[in-house]
């Protein structure tokens, strides 16, 4: 109970109103009358993870790299032996965020214009800074009170500590005056705090108006047709969306969808549905050998 009573004060998300979040508009025409792509809020692909699932996952950095590439920062290229090769194509600037440019520098350190997924494979990366950059950004917009990490580690700890004098205290009282059992409830008291950690993060309220938006998101990515895009504008569109699709769980459906094969930022291919779902594969084990992050995991959001 004690610790339903805490998540209650300190765990719960801040409720959004469904009159405060509106309507989500993902394609929009810009001045020119072309329909583009435009996140809720601007969200990036890492951070809609992110806010989800309230971890850094090896998926969120997935979707980064692929985000970048769409935006010209990346070029990514088949190779020979069933390899990749990542390509410096404009450098990192100030438009990046803090975690992008972390990741960025994390694939393409300075000096090094081009590399191979299994050259990343044997370089073994850090991504330390990207998972606490990021941590940091959805902190830092306001979608959390505080770090996630953090909070679940406080908690863990709490627990654990509570369930360690439990148990000295229950030995103690069993030893001396008895009433051993008020011991014990102690320790389970921290035994149930440890593992309700988890839960401890929470959402602001605005992270829970991003949330419903995120829903929204998702909702396009299952709905939307070719026929909604004028020709001349599937390419961007397609590739603007992609990395949500990616982090969340959607690329295979998009792919089937829009079919695109020739692409500005990904090149040295004659099959894309083939190819990139291959990539992704690749990436994700590279990156999850870097030990910092949560493997592969689709928010459910």
């Amino acid at each position: 109970g004690g610790v339903a009573l805490l998540w209650y004060l300190r765990g719960r998300d801040a409720a959004a109103l469904a009159s405060e979040v509106g309507a989500v508009s993902v394609l929009v025409r810009d001045q020119n009358d072309r329909v583009a792509f435009a996140s809720p809020d601007g969200v990036l692909p890492g951070q809609v993870g992110t806010v989800v699932d309230e971890h850094v996952d090896v998926v969120d950095v997935t979707a980064t790299v692929i985000d970048l590439a769409v935006r010209n920062y990346l070029w990514i290229a088949e190779v020979e032996g069933h390899d990749w090769q990542i390509v410096r194509r404009n450098p990192a600037d100030d438009s990046l965020s803090g975690y992008e440019k972390a990741v960025y520098e994390a694939l393409l350190p300075q000096g090094v214009d081009a590399v191979t997924v299994s050259e990343l494979r044997g370089r073994r990366i850090d991504l330390g800074l990207v998972r606490d950059e990021l941590y940091a950004d959805v902190v830092e917009k306001r979608w959390f009170v505080r770090r996630p990490d953090a909070e679940r580690s406080l908690f863990w700890w709490v627990g654990i500590a509570i369930a360690v004098l439990g148990v000295v205290s229950t030995v103690v009282l069993a030893l001396t005056i008895g009433n051993a059992l008020f011991g014990l409830a102690v320790a389970v008291g921290g035994v149930a705090l440890a593992f309700g950690a988890r839960s401890m993060p929470a959402r602001t309220k605005r992270g829970s108006e991003l949330l419903e938006h995120v829903r929204g998101l998702r909702g396009y990515l299952h709905g939307v047709t070719p026929d909604d895009v004028p020709e001349a504008d599937r390419e961007l569109v397609f590739s603007r969306s992609l990395p949500y699709a990616v982090v969340l769980g959607e690329t295979e459906r998009w792919l089937t969808t829009f079919g695109q094969q020739d692409l500005y930022w990904y090149g040295n291919v004659s099959d894309f549905r083939r190819s990139f779902p291959a990539f992704l594969g690749a990436l994700d084990g590279v990156l999850a050998q870097a030990g910092h992050l949560r493997s592969l995991r689709t928010p459910n959001p």
